[in-house]
C-alpha cells in the first residue's frame, strides 16, 4: 500500500477567530490576575500571549472584559496544551484547550 500525501496540516475541527485583545489571567492556585492578549478563539481552544512561563498542563482563568460597563466579563478556564513561538510584545504563546465557560 502506498502512502497518501496530506497536504492539509490544520488539525483544528473549529475556525479561530482572531481576537487580539488584552485579557486578564491567573493560575487557578493564584489569588491575582495578571495581563495578557488572547490572540484568536474557536470553539474549543484559544491561544494566549503571556509575559509569565507556565509548562503544558497549567490549568488558568481567563476574563475577557467588554469596553462597555454593562456586559460581564467572559470567563474561561482553560488549559495549556501546548507551546509555540512568540511574536509580539509578550514573551510566551500558549495553545489552550477550553474546559469551561461561565455563564454570564
Amino acid at each position: 500500500m502506498s502512502v497518501v500525501p496530506c497536504f492539509n496540516l490544520n488539525r483544528r475541527f473549529c475556525t479561530r477567530t482572531n481576537i487580539n485583545s488584552q485579557i486578564k489571567y491567573k493560575l487557578t492556585s493564584d489569588t491575582s490576575f495578571t495581563t495578557g492578549l488572547m490572540l484568536n478563539i474557536s470553539q474549543f481552544g484559544l491561544a494566549l500571549s503571556l509575559d509569565q512561563e507556565l509548562p503544558t498542563n497549567s490549568q488558568l482563568n481567563v476574563s475577557m472584559e467588554s469596553d462597555r460597563k454593562d456586559d460581564a466579563p467572559i470567563e474561561i478556564f482553560a488549559e495549556i496544551v501546548r507551546t509555540s513561538k512568540s511574536s509580539n510584545e509578550y514573551a510566551y504563546t500558549y495553545g489552550c484547550v477550553i474546559l469551561e465557560v461561565n455563564d454570564f
